[in-house]
């Protein structure tokens, strides 16, 4: 189990002769609300209690909607 703090979590691997890095960033209920990455758009969250229910761009452009179901991280339907 990995708790989830206020702040930002950043991870680095290798994958296929390239370095990849990502960053997530918490509020402070441990609410995933960033995410950031080499090579990837930057994406912001809107949660719900303990669901994410919108991720956005930077540009505040809806990029998916998801629909919570019965545990954490198990959408009922998401729409891109």
């Amino acid at each position: 189990m990995v708790m989830k703090t206020f702040g930002t979590t950043r991870l680095s691997w290798k994958n296929r002769r390239r370095c990849i890095v990502a960053a997530y960033a918490y509020d402070p209920l441990g609410r995933r609300t960033k995410k950031t990455g080499t090579g990837i758009a930057t994406a912001y969250y809107f949660n719900d209690g303990d669901d994410e229910v919108v991720e956005y761009h930077g540009s505040k452009a809806v990029v998916a909607l998801y629909v919570p179901g019965p545990a954490i991280d198990e959408p009922i339907a998401i729409s891109r």
